[in-house]
């Protein structure tokens, strides 16, 4: 989705990813807008598991060797809301699923991302993330990265090249694609 040019797969041809598979649950439609924007930024904790249900009923059976990953939320965001929302969705999600979670990722800097334009967005995503201190990738895992809103996946992107850099195959599921406006 780098380019804004959905596929079948949810991915691009004509960009090399590191993610082998993705889904989305769906365009981000009023309704689902007002959800996530009820959850990240009102403090509405009680829409986490419904909106994990989303992401349940999205994802086919999934192999038993998954593990899911959260995408890291800024610190101050996390600070600011009291949770770290990506991570509340991701333990919903693992309980659904009966799937281990691993917070294999810590977010380095501080930029947020929904003001930028596409190549910001690409530009501040760059170097977001690192491989957790002491975190290791087992090879013969299948890593779910889970995030909730794709705009251009450049944070997905960025977080699947560090796993896949570890040695993970990566996949990934969001709740909405927003089109950058």
């Amino acid at each position: 989705m780098l380019c804004g040019i959905p596929s079948r797969e949810g991915i691009c041809s004509k960009h090399n990813q590191n993610l082998l598979r993705t889904w989305i649950v769906s365009e981000r439609s009023p309704v689902l807008k007002e959800l996530i924007n009820k959850y990240k930024f009102e403090n509405s904790k009680s829409y986490a598991l419904s909106l994990a249900s989303l992401l349940d009923v999205a994802l086919p059976l999934l192999p038993p060797n998954t593990v899911l990953v959260p995408v890291p939320t800024v610190r101050a965001r996390v600070r600011q809301r009291g949770y770290d929302h990506i991570d509340l969705l991701a333990r919903h999600v693992s309980n659904l699923r009966n799937l281990p979670l691993q917070r294999l990722l810590t977010r380095r800097g501080v930029s947020v991302q929904h003001m930028l334009n596409r190549q910001q967005r690409t530009e501040a995503a760059k170097d977001a993330y690192v491989l957790a201190e002491g975190a290791r990738v087992d090879t013969s895992k299948i890593y779910v990265l889970i995030d909730d809103v794709v705009t251009t996946g450049a944070t997905i992107s960025s977080a699947a090249k560090v796993l896949a850099k570890a040695g993970a195959t990566v996949w990934a599921v969001a709740l909405a694609y927003q089109p950058l406006d």
